[in-house]
């Protein structure tokens, strides 16, 4: 099962936790091979948002949306600072869906992750 061909949603992965914008930073876990993790949150007003991952761990983020888990607004791998991935996007009204996943699949790692308005 690709989460390329069909999207945010595999049947192996977990629910989404909720992200909530403008929160502080939510702490994550890549625990098994080719593990992707998926966050929600959502947009009340149509703006620019920074989706931002941070600590060690080498991530790709892919954001689903808006009221969609497969269509696929924006992917980034090294965008943000060395190895992490930031994703600043112009979005509209809306539930969003953010995967996060390891660069190498083989690998795992803790992470963080957030969302800001008025990026």
């Amino acid at each position: 099962y690709s989460n390329k061909v069909h999207g945010a949603e595999g049947p192996d992965e977990k629910p989404p936790q909720e992200l909530v914008v403008n929160a502080p930073i939510v702490q994550g876990q890549i625990g098994s091979a080719d593990e992707r993790d998926r966050y929600g949150f959502k947009v009340t007003t149509a703006g620019k948002y920074s989706i931002e991952t941070s600590g060690n761990t080498d991530t790709v983020i892919s954001l689903f949306g808006p009221d969609s888990v497969t269509i696929l607004v924006a992917e980034d791998d090294d965008s943000g600072s060395g190895s992490l991935s930031l994703l600043v996007r112009d979005l509209t009204v809306g539930q969003y869906i953010v995967q996060v996943r390891h660069f190498n699949p083989a690998r795992t790692g803790a992470y963080g992750i957030s969302v800001k308005s008025g990026a």
